[in-house]
């Protein structure tokens, strides 16, 4: 319980070259999720659509709509149900914590999911990721980034999530 509540798990050992193995890392990542990797008629077609994209994303921010009100503590606590006990991203925080905090733990993280989503903008907090490589189980050599947001973020996010799935009538 104690690993769960304080997030603290035993360390792996160090690499012996730590910063070249983060930049090895970092290098593989960035050419993987790179949008070169596309074939050319992909990449043509983004391009293609972006502009009308953007006249759509404009349109939309202009209009006023019923899912612009203030979340709720039912949807805050609907949202933490569904959450399971992962990994904390870089502020430390689990779903342990925000689920035992209490009626005051409540009414701070409603405070600021929905002074976020008034202002309409993320926290920098919520927009920075631990990235863990995970070795692929067939070729070790090769990893895949597994990106460990903050739980607060991952919540807000189910929230808007719900309240879009609701709008699309799914």
């Amino acid at each position: 319980m104690t690993k769960i509540a304080t997030g603290k798990l035993p360390r792996s050992p160090a690499h012996p070259q730590p910063l070249q193995e983060a930049n090895r890392l970092a290098e593989h990542f960035a050419e993987r999720s790179s949008s070169a990797q596309l074939p050319p008629e992909i990449r043509l077609h983004l391009q293609q659509v972006q502009m009308e994209r953007e006249v759509v994303v404009r349109h939309a921010i202009e209009q006023a709509d019923t899912t612009d009100c203030l979340f709720t503590r039912d949807e805050i606590r609907s949202a933490r149900k569904t959450s399971k006990d992962t990994a904390s991203g870089s502020d430390g925080i689990t779903y342990s914590l925000l689920s035992n905090a209490g009626l005051a733990g409540e009414l701070a993280l409603i405070t600021v999911i929905n002074a976020s989503w008034s202002a309409g903008k993320l926290p920098s907090a919520w927009k920075r990721a631990n990235i863990v490589p995970i070795p692929k189980p067939n070729n070790p050599p090769n990893f895949r980034p597994i990106s460990l947001t903050a739980c607060i973020d991952k919540t807000a996010e189910r929230m808007v999530l719900t309240r879009l799935l609701w709008k699309i009538g799914k």
